[in-house]
C-alpha cells in the first residue's frame, strides 16, 4: 500500500460489537470512530460479500446510520466499490444502486465498482492516480 494511501479502516474490525442487542445506543458501539476515519480519508473502499442477494447486514447497519450525520463532512470524498461472492451478478445493481444513491446523497465522487480481478486491478489504478 502507498503510504500517499493512508491507514485503512476495516469494518469488520469495529462492527462485531457495531449493534448488538446489548448496545442500542449510539455511544456503546463503534460508528463514530468508523465514521470519523471516513470523514479524515480522500478515498473510501466499500467492500461486501454478497449474503442472500445483498450487501452484509453489518454494511447495511453503516449506511443506515449514516444518515444521522448528513453534515457535508463527507463531500468531495472518492468512492470505489467492491462485491465478491461466488455469483455476485444479482447483487450488483441493487447494491450498486445503494451506493451511488448514498454517494450522491453525501455529495461524494461514485469512482465505480469491481467483482473481477481485473475489475478490482482497473479500480486499483484509479485509486492511485486520485491519490496524489
Amino acid at each position: 500500500m502507498s503510504k500517499n494511501v493512508g491507514k485503512p479502516t476495516f469494518l469488520r474490525r469495529h462492527f462485531p460489537t457495531f449493534y448488538n442487542r446489548h448496545a442500542h445506543s449510539a455511544n456503546k458501539d463503534q460508528f463514530n470512530v468508523v465514521f470519523k476515519n471516513m470523514k479524515s480519508s480522500k478515498n473510501i473502499i466499500i467492500g461486501t460479500p454478497v449474503y442472500w442477494s445483498d450487501m452484509s447486514g453489518y454494511l447495511k447497519t453503516l449506511f443506515d446510520r449514516m444518515g444521522e450525520h448528513e453534515d457535508g463532512s463527507l463531500r468531495g470524498k472518492n468512492v470505489y466499490l467492491v462485491i465478491q461472492g461466488s455469483d455476485p451478478s444479482d447483487a450488483i445493481i441493487p447494491i450498486t444502486h445503494v451506493v451511488k444513491h448514498l454517494s450522491d446523497t453525501f455529495q461524494m465522487n461514485f469512482i465505480g465498482e469491481a467483482t473481477t480481478d481485473e475489475q478490482v486491478a482497473n479500480l486499483h489504478d484509479k485509486l492511485f492516480q486520485n491519490s496524489r
